[in-house]
């Protein structure tokens, strides 16, 4: 057992001297573009098998990037994307318009 442990010490330090370099080269970071009206972008959260209240166990958040102003939406467990759109609609999109 101790040769094999000398053996592979040696072999690997001569394929660690040997190898190439695969990382990326680093380059200078690019911004994220900045929203130019309120609820251009908005980003989606879903929070699934929390204690039910009325037979509803999932909060769906809606937040806009740009004024970091959030909703938040209860479902059902079994939702589907006309659920999630029709609840984005009557929450979302009555109160703050059309872009």
């Amino acid at each position: 057992m101790n040769k094999d442990i000398i053996g592979h010490v040696r072999i690997g330090v001569s394929h660690q001297a040997n190898k190439y370099d695969s990382s990326t080269y680093l380059r200078l970071l690019q911004p994220i573009p900045i929203p130019s009206t309120v609820w251009e972008d908005v980003s989606m959260e879903f929070i699934e098998e929390l204690p039910k209240s009325m037979g509803l166990s999932v909060m769906f958040m809606a937040m806009d990037k740009l004024s970091k102003y959030a909703h938040f939406m209860v479902l059902a467990f079994q939702y589907s994307s006309l659920d999630v759109a029709l609840s984005y609609l009557d929450h979302v999109y009555k109160l703050c318009g059309p872009l």
